[in-house]
């Protein structure tokens, strides 16, 4: 098994399924690896760089994670936007608009792959729908929801450069970034 090639030092492994393989758990092509220190990752990623190992006939590729800045409170207590993640693709905005709009007037709905961005008018509706709808089962896959983190300025800056859009654990829509993840 790969995480038997896997150095010392792993506390904890992270990996995303594709929300429409069922069953399968498909996993969505990369993983996050947790290590007990900076010198253990740094020795796995030298040890693991392309090439050097293959897993499914596909080269591994090693890199490190960015960073994510947590926004402050000040900052949090404004949000009205929610962020969606573990949507199947046959998901639509409208579907998320009308289950979205029984706890409040929903400005609009931006659906990416498999996560969504829900905007409301008022923040009081969204943090009632966060905490409403959080764990429901749509479309028989349990949907995760939480206030979606404004960009920081650094990565507006960034995406004016055409760098817009996030990873998948963070992501990045407008102003807002994911709100699942480290």
């Amino acid at each position: 098994m790969i995480l038997s090639l896997i150095p010392e030092g792993v506390t904890d492994c992270i990996i995303y399924s594709s929300p429409d393989a069922g069953e399968n758990r498909k996993n969505r092509g990369f993983c996050f690896l947790d290590f007990c220190d900076h010198k253990s990752a740094s020795d796995a990623k030298r040890k693991i760089h392309a090439g050097k190992l293959r897993a499914w006939n596909l080269d591994l590729v090693v890199d490190w994670a960015e960073q994510q800045e947590e926004p402050d409170e000040e900052t949090m207590a404004k949000v009205k936007v929610l962020y969606v993640r573990n949507l199947k693709e046959a998901v639509t905005e409208e579907q998320l608009k009308e289950m979205f709009a029984a706890h409040g007037e929903v400005d609009h709905v931006k659906k990416i792959k498999d996560y969504a961005f829900v905007h409301f008018n008022e923040r009081d509706p969204a943090v009632k729908a966060m905490e409403a709808l959080n764990g429901t089962v749509l479309e028989g896959v349990p949907i995760e929801i939480s206030l979606a983190k404004p960009q920081s300025d650094k990565k507006k800056v960034l995406r004016g450069r055409g760098r817009g859009f996030g990873g998948p654990r963070g992501g990045g829509f407008g102003d807002y970034g994911g709100g699942f993840g480290g």
